[in-house]
């Protein structure tokens, strides 16, 4: 066991385990309020018009956040960090999957976080400040400094500065955020956005699918931060109330913002709804708080494959690849890129770590056996080749039913495309990986020593 500080890999003590409902709630809303949140309702708003965009953000983001927080829940039973977790169900070196997709996630999203920092950033001051405040250089001083420096060292201040940031923050966001969705709703806009005509581009299928892989884009970082929860319970209601009430506001907000002006991009709509100002003020200290709690689940999970670095050179290592990303000019693009990236891989594999805790093994891990190399969960040299194959599956179904939404020939499928306007892509290849692994295990456990051992 380790105390509070949380800078090992160690199972946290439960006497240190203090974060409560409130503290939690905070922590996750406070993740959750980014720029990059109002666009996922952007992304369906105009092909669905404005009350079905209203209902979808609603149910979808509900659905979704209540099935991904049921993976908090392991972090605050045995305060393990997310990666560790892992172990069980896919092997000591299986895990390092998991922590290489959290780790590139990371790069992808703080990157488009500091990118839309610089750019909103620059764009709100030439407005409400004037010309004359640009400066040579100013994009790099607000998406660096802002999106990237700013966070690093704050987690290597303390490992839980999101705590302490979120609850400063977050009272002053939401209320931001509640003000900016009050004036568009007050505003002469609305009575275009009520009467926008869909355009049928996308359909419900493409909204669920945006939100639900919003929500599965979280999974990789939970445990990270509910091993410092004070119970399960805790744990899950703070996880899906703050992660949802964010969701399904800024959702809203975006989709009505994007129906008014045409624009998908916050940091454009903002300026032409005359929101700069208060917008600024949610993008840097939003995206200083996301940052910092994106970047401490990509630190434990570069610990978890080299534990011998140390914890602030670990953090400058997960940190400053993300440069890369901050000057790429297709914004929209990386959003959706992103997306791609988690429905494919992340999706599959998390859906596989929540049947393994909740289902075989109901709640009950080895927590001794997570850092034993030659222990129960060391499976076929440190791999559970069982859990791969069920992941495996997965994904070949993610991309028959959603390989269109690459743009590549060799990926689209046309019987698949039209499956997904039904059932989109996400959801099914995350049963057909789940229902694939319990019965993998059910039938091989008594023909497998690796599985009866690791099972026992």
């Amino acid at each position: 066991m380790q105390t509070v500080s949380g800078n090992t890999l160690a199972p946290i003590a439960p006497s240190d385990r203090d974060a409560g409902f409130v503290s939690l709630v905070l922590l996750w809303a406070g993740g959750n309020i980014l720029l990059a949140t109002f666009m996922v309702g952007s992304y369906y708003a105009e092909g669905l018009g404005f009350w079905p965009m209203v209902l979808i953000s609603i149910s979808a983001n509900l659905f979704a956040y209540g099935i991904c927080a049921i993976s908090s829940q392991r972090g605050a039973r045995y305060g393990l960090d997310e990666v560790v977790a892992l172990r069980p169900a896919f092997g000591m070196k299986g895990a390092y999957y998991g922590a290489f997709v959290l780790i590139f996630i990371n790069f992808g999203w703080i990157g488009l976080l500091s990118s839309m920092t610089g750019t909103a950033a620059v764009n709100a001051s030439e407005v409400f400040l004037g010309e004359s405040y640009s400066f040579s250089g100013n994009y790099t001083a607000y998406a660096v400094g802002g999106g990237l420096l700013i966070p690093m060292f704050l987690v290597m201040l303390t490992p839980k500065a999101s705590f302490y940031l979120s609850t400063v923050t977050v009272p002053v966001l939401g209320g931001f955020s509640l003000y900016i969705l009050y004036k568009i709703v007050n505003s002469d806009h609305m009575a275009a956005v009520t009467s926008f005509e869909p355009t049928g581009a996308v359909g419900i299928a493409f909204a669920v699918e945006t939100c639900v892989v919003w929500a599965v884009a979280w999974q990789p970082y939970l445990g990270s931060w509910n091993k410092f929860a004070s119970s399960e319970r805790n744990a899950y209601w703070g996880t899906f109330v703050g992660l949802a009430f964010i969701g399904i506001l800024f959702a809203i907000t975006g989709g009505i913002a994007t129906l008014a002006t045409g624009e998908i991009d916050p940091a454009v709509w903002a300026v032409k709804l005359e929101l700069g100002l208060v917008s600024m003020i949610i993008i840097i200290l939003g995206t200083i708080t996301t940052s910092s709690l994106l970047l401490y689940a990509g630190v434990m999970a570069f610990m978890s494959i080299f534990p011998k670095f140390n914890y602030k050179l670990s953090t400058a290592i997960v940190a400053l690849p993300s440069l890369i990303f901050i000057y790429d000019a297709e914004l929209q693009n990386l959003f959706g890129i992103i997306l791609l990236f988690v429905g494919l891989l992340a999706g599959p594999y998390w859906a596989i770590s929540i049947v393994d805790y909740m289902v075989l093994r109901k709640g009950m891990i080895n927590v001794e056996a997570c850092f034993q190399d030659r222990g129960i969960y060391r499976f076929y040299k440190g791999f559970n080749i069982y859990a791969f194959v069920a992941q495996a599956l997965g994904m070949v179904v993610w991309l028959f039913l959603g390989g269109w939404l690459s743009g590549y020939a060799l990926l689209s499928f046309s019987l698949g495309e039209s499956a997904f306007s039904y059932i989109s892509a996400t959801i099914p290849s995350m049963l057909v990986a789940a229902v694939a692994y319990v019965v993998l295990v059910r039938l091989l456990q008594p023909k497998s020593a690796q599985l009866s051992e690791s099972y026992e």
